[in-house]
């Protein structure tokens, strides 16, 4: 039995790139490995090491000038949230992230290692946590 880590086997499928910034998308509840139940009941799975290896490619990307975390997020399992909060901090590239509806428990965790934290789509709702 091979236990999968990812949903994907190119990084560059796990996060989209335009004018210099790369957005990872961040939607459903956070697990260690793919999940069938929680993407079959229609909110979505996200795999931490998906988030690591898109935060990863990005970072080493010399177009990239900016990583944007877009979390939608519940939250999920603690297993795998310490090394997707290790592969934030070690970022070269400044981070931040979006939060579009929901950030709660391990996806706010995940939040709260970027530089900074952008509540709704206003540029004006911009909460600065995290290191500068």
């Amino acid at each position: 039995f091979i236990e999968r880590t990812s949903t994907s086997a190119d990084a560059s499928d796990l996060f989209y790139a335009a004018g210099g910034v790369a957005r990872v998308p961040i939607i459903g509840t956070l697990t260690k490995t793919p999940d069938f139940f929680f993407s079959a009941m229609g909110g979505g799975n996200a795999v931490y090491g998906d988030i690591i290896r898109a935060i990863e490619s990005a970072d080493s990307d010399p177009a990239i000038s900016r990583i944007v975390l877009e979390i939608d997020s519940g939250g999920g399992s603690v297993a795998g949230f310490f090394d997707a909060a290790s592969a934030i901090s070690a970022t070269r590239t400044p981070i931040e992230a979006q939060v579009t509806d929901m950030a709660a428990s391990a996806a706010f965790g995940l939040a709260a290692c970027t530089c900074r934290i952008r509540g709704g789509y206003s540029p004006r709702s911009w909460h600065y946590v995290g290191r500068s």
